[in-house]
């Protein structure tokens, strides 16, 4: 399921997007695909998941 939460980065805040169950996410309308997404507030982008799931080597680079 895709989830969406407030994301702080210096004292600003953004929006996360994400899958909840470890797949990767893409941009609707677009072929953006995603591990996460952070965005401005009012962005209007919406995203749906897709059926791959994130690999351990694109975890790996999302902690870094």
């Amino acid at each position: 399921m895709i989830k969406t939460e407030p994301y702080f980065f210096n004292d600003k805040e953004f929006k996360r997007t994400y899958s909840d169950e470890g797949f990767l996410i893409r941009k609707v309308g677009t072929e953006e695909i995603y591990s996460e997404a952070v965005d401005l507030l009012t962005a209007p982008w919406q995203y749906e998941e897709t059926d791959e799931l994130i690999s351990n080597e694109e975890t790996e680079q999302i902690s870094v």
